[in-house]
């Protein structure tokens, strides 16, 4: 069965994520190396469709060199964000929240996904390391640059290299539920609260 991401469409959450993108406008807007270009997320981020993901089946492992799906993440909520080890701000800070995040107990409940843009550079032996100064319930995706960019398309994370920073990219949570559904998409600097508050309210999907 094919791997998919499937997002959750009614006007209520169309209002809210139409707010974050207006946000993530203005923060692409800002781009420059102080902020090494995270400011907020690509104007299409929150729209993404379920699409053909069929190219995510292949290419993608984790920070332990294991064969990576999506549909691994099904059974419980997750919290996906894009990114790459050598960011120097938004990055560490959504991962330090994740970490604060699941040293509150919610390492049972939910499943933080780390899947870095830079597959390079960012081997699984670097990701392993980099993800042991936050969590090591956090996981690690990297893999194949084109299967990356498949990834990244799939989100609708925009992406900008040969930047004076090296890579820009939109910096946002994803939150999916238990069959793999993008529920609520939340801003790289959330407080834990609010990502608390999203993982409540999401509920095992009706099969």
């Amino acid at each position: 069965m094919e791997s998919r991401v499937h997002h959750v469409r009614s006007d209520r959450r169309r209002g809210v994520l139409a707010g974050l993108v207006a946000a993530g406008a203005l923060g692409m807007v800002g781009l420059n190396r102080a902020v090494r270009a995270h400011a907020g997320p690509h104007p299409s981020a929150p729209a993404a469709s379920a699409g053909d993901a069929g190219a995510l089946r292949t290419g993608l492992v984790d920070h332990a060199g294991r064969r990576f799906e999506l549909q691994r993440l099904a059974g419980r909520p997750s919290l996906l964000t894009f990114g790459f080890t050598q960011c120097s701000s938004t990055c560490p800070m959504s991962l330090q929240t994740a970490s604060e995040l699941l040293a509150r107990g919610a390492a049972s409940r939910v499943q933080v996904v780390f899947v870095s843009l830079d597959p390079l550079a960012d081997t699984p032996a670097q990701l392993a390391k980099y993800l042991a100064n936050f969590s090591p319930a956090i996981l690690g995706v990297t893999g194949d640059p084109v299967a990356i960019e498949a990834m990244a398309e799939t989100f609708r994370v925009g992406v900008r290299r040969g930047v004076p920073e090296g890579l820009a990219h939109s910096s946002m949570w994803y939150l999916l539920d238990e069959r793999v559904v993008v529920r609520s998409v939340a801003k790289y600097d959330a407080p834990v609260a609010e990502l608390e508050t999203l993982l409540a309210r999401t509920r095992v999907s009706t099969r």
